[in-house]
């Protein structure tokens, strides 16, 4: 066994519902939405298409595909297919009864699957949500910040673009976790490329989690909540893990290089996250009070995902924030008026949530222990 190799275990329980897409999305044509029982059928459309060319069908699906409005389900009561004809076309069934549609169906965007059709996180989405907290506690504890804070003020070569701060941040993360050494050359100054380079993120390296059931899915409909308790519930619904899963990963960390050991990783996990809690806690719901949590996963909004909190004291920070969403969103006739942002004192204005068995959640959040092996 490599000496210089440590090996840990990482142990995860969901606090909320998780969401880590795909990039696949099912059409109202691809499932069976039940609004009686509120269930979603999931199914074999290779399956369903096979038999129906067995049964003469095909073309009328066809048909129905290229010209319908209709979603599945409504297809199949006009062609009077029941559930006992189409239950053996189904992979598995989800819960939607926290979701407010109405009659309407729309796109499920569905959660990263391995080959056998398992949910699973990937190492890479922990990874970066680890990495996201390590660079937010040492900006927190930087001593000399003014410089950092100077780089985000005049980067201006992105403003109203989609890549606003991307260069920026990547010289912040390279200064933070990259160790480079030269040597000099013969006039005494240091040679242009170095002889040494040590990225402290690179010796950490985490698996993908253990697989996960279909069981452990449900669906979820974002809702934003604004100040003064207000909801907009949009319709966009996510395949997420439920509140209350358990999952696993394996974690190595090669100490023969510099890096982060585990008290340091857990530390910035917690100050990254009671940094965001400071803005969270400013909307009407309930705070999560247990120690060691992380973000994780799409839909669980900037703060989780950004460092100006760290990097500037609150009210520069909510003057940064409100700028970096204005050159996003306050483009064309969505104008959300992020300018307004340091008037009401918090930005972004909106936390994203869903809801699932009856209480309302912030999306993303995970209790995170890791155990040595």
């Amino acid at each position: 066994m490599n000496e210089f190799l440590k090996r840990y275990k990482i142990k995860i329980k969901t606090l909320s519902p998780i969401y880590i897409g795909s990039g696949r999305s099912l059409l109202k044509k691809e499932y069976v939405y039940d609004r009686k029982k509120k269930k979603i059928h999931v199914l074999n459309l290779e399956k369903m298409y096979a038999d129906m060319m067995k049964v003469g069908m095909a073309k009328e699906y066809e048909k129905f595909l290229l010209y319908s409005s209709e979603n599945l389900h409504r297809w199949f009561q006009l062609m009077k297919i029941d559930k006992n004809k189409y239950k053996n076309w189904i992979q598995y069934t989800l819960d939607c009864s926290e979701t407010e549609i109405g009659g309407r169906t729309t796109a499920i965007e569905l959660f990263v699957k391995d080959k056998y059709g398992h949910p699973y996180i990937p190492g890479t989405s922990l990874k970066g949500a680890i990495r996201t907290a390590l660079l937010g506690c040492e900006l927190a504890d930087e001593l000399n910040p003014e410089r950092y804070r100077n780089m985000i003020r005049e980067d201006r070569n992105g403003i109203g673009k989609k890549f606003y701060l991307e260069r920026t941040m990547k010289k912040i993360e390279k200064d933070i976790f990259v160790y480079e050494e030269y040597q000099e050359n013969k006039f005494g100054k240091k040679e242009k490329n170095p002889v040494f380079v040590n990225n402290k993120m690179s010796s950490i390296r985490v698996s993908d989690s253990k697989s996960l059931d279909v069981k452990d899915l449900t669906i979820c409909q974002k809702v934003d909540l604004k100040l003064r308790n207000q909801e907009n519930r949009l319709n966009l619904l996510r395949e997420c893990i439920k509140p209350g899963t358990e999952i696993e990963f394996d974690l190595t960390i090669d100490i023969s290089n510099e890096t982060y050991e585990v008290n340091e990783i857990m530390e910035a996990i917690n100050v990254f996250f009671d940094i965001c809690q400071t803005q969270s806690e400013k909307f009407e719901t309930s705070g999560v009070m247990e120690e060691d949590v992380i973000y994780l996963g799409g839909g669980s909004g900037f703060l989780s995902k950004t460092v100006m909190y760290d990097v500037f004291e609150e009210k520069e920070a909510i003057k940064q924030t409100s700028q970096i969403l204005k050159s996003f969103f306050n483009q064309g006739k969505f104008n959300h008026h992020h300018e307004n942002d340091s008037k009401v004192g918090v930005s972004p204005r909106t936390k994203k949530c869903t809801y699932y068995a009856g209480k309302r959640y912030e999306f993303g959040l995970c209790n995170i222990q890791i155990q040595e092996i």
